[in-house]
């Protein structure tokens, strides 16, 4: 089933009070009396925030619905997953586990480290479920009044872990083979832009820094993938290294052209000293590493220059924040991650105090669940220039075609020249 989780919009405040009343009279139905679930009875136990609720759509109807976040007299860290509700007849179609999960890695994810909920004593399918997800009854308790009758409420507690940051597991993407053979299709087809440009934009990039540095004639391609910006250097007459860690792509690209120099590796190692006139990080792999990473990348790519070579990159914006989805989708990717029966489940979260947004796929086929994360960090041109510190000078463009730099683009280009 294919559904989407997101935070609710403000027209949508109707649509989401169905779901509550629906919700309640379907959980409850056997612990409170019928004439206290009505909507009208119903309506004074609900402290509806639109700003803390997250939705579950199927078929763009919200189906499901969770609401979470700190209350004034919680403790540093701690935040109260207030409610959640699902229509019944999508219990057990596993959104209302996702709605829970999204709702901890929210809350992990801005640095909470202990999340709350309350439930009726007596609701022990609640409690089943509530337990086979990580929380545990603290043993504290209070009382509520509905209709006539008080009830016993019991808080449960667990604990948030975030995934941590440039986390990527046990599974490195680009080292499972019928992955890296995805990636290198993706790559290559013309018609798309989601692994390299397309191949009119790469021409431009090549013929607009050769116009930038016409006296550049060694270029090193970072992350070169098959090749497509390489070949497009080789042919214009220099001398070109590329370095991938993907063998799949190396050997691809070494086919189409042995005139360049390809090799399997981690650009993290590289060692030359004083090699080339410009050196190419391109579609904003720089953001896909650790602030250690990318500090140990500087200097070595600062060391690999020539006196007077440059270093070219692209980078996302802080203001993508604005046009990132976060929430829970499950998208159709065909035999992208693997050719058996699989279902797709992708959670996209924002980490504000380290500026990293997280692409985590959860791929459960019949017999396990492969998880892979994709990061990548925002930048502004402030940040940006203090981690190129040891460089002179640092322009920067809209894109790696020239354009002037706009301070409203969801991404940017950076030309940084060594003294």
């Amino acid at each position: 089933m294919h559904f989407t989780i997101r935070q609710a919009r403000p027209n949508e405040k109707d649509a989401v009070l169905r779901v509550y009343y629906a919700g309640w009279r379907a959980a409850y139905k056997d612990l409170i009396p019928k004439d206290a679930l009505t909507d009208q009875a119903i309506r004074p136990h609900i402290a509806l925030n639109p700003e803390r609720s997250w939705v579950a759509v199927v078929d763009e109807a919200i189906v499901g619905t969770v609401q979470f976040g700190p209350n004034p007299e919680d403790p540093d860290g701690v935040a109260e997953i207030r409610t959640l509700y699902l229509l019944q007849e999508y219990w057990g179609t596993g959104i209302g586990k996702k709605l829970m999960q999204f709702a901890r890695s929210w809350l992990a994810s801005r640095g909470y480290t202990r999340a709350y909920l309350w439930m009726f004593t007596e609701n022990k399918r609640a409690a089943g479920f509530y337990q086979r997800l990580g929380f545990s009854d603290t043993g504290e308790s209070e009382t509520y009044t509905i209709g006539e009758r008080r009830y016993e409420g019991s808080k449960w507690e667990a604990p948030l872990q975030p995934v941590p940051p440039h986390h990527t597991g046990p599974h490195p993407f680009w080292a499972d083979p019928h992955i890296s053979e995805s990636m290198l299709r993706a790559h290559l087809d013309p018609e798309t832009d989601r692994a390299s440009r397309k191949p009119a934009t790469i021409r431009r990039t090549v013929r607009w820094l050769a116009e930038q540095y016409p006296a550049v004639k060694s270029v090193l391609d970072l992350g070169c993938g098959p090749g497509l910006y390489t070949n497009e250097w080789q042919q214009a007459g220099l001398q070109v290294t590329g370095i991938d860690l993907s063998s799949r792509s190396i050997t691809y690209a070494q086919a189409q052209n042995p005139h360049v120099d390809y090799r399997v590796g981690n650009y993290l190692d590289l060692a030359e000293e004083n090699a080339y006139d410009l050196i190419t990080l391109i579609y904003f792999d720089y953001g896909v590493l650790s602030p250690k990473d990318r500090a140990i990348l500087i200097q070595r790519i600062y060391r690999a220059l020539k006196p007077g070579g440059a270093f070219v990159l692209d980078v996302l914006h802080q203001n993508y924040r604005l046009h990132f989805f976060e929430g829970v989708q499950t998208p159709d990717m065909g035999d992208f991650f693997t050719k058996d029966k699989h279902t797709v489940s992708k959670t996209s979260l924002y980490y504000p105090e380290t500026k990293n947004l997280l692409e985590q796929y959860d791929i459960r086929t019949d017999t396990e669940t492969k998880s892979w994360y994709v990061w990548n960090t925002l930048f502004t041109q402030k940040s940006i220039r203090t981690e190129l510190a040891p460089f002179s000078e640092v322009e920067y463009f809209a894109d790696l075609t020239g354009t002037p730099y706009d301070t409203d683009g969801t991404d940017f280009a950076v030309i940084a020249q060594k003294r």
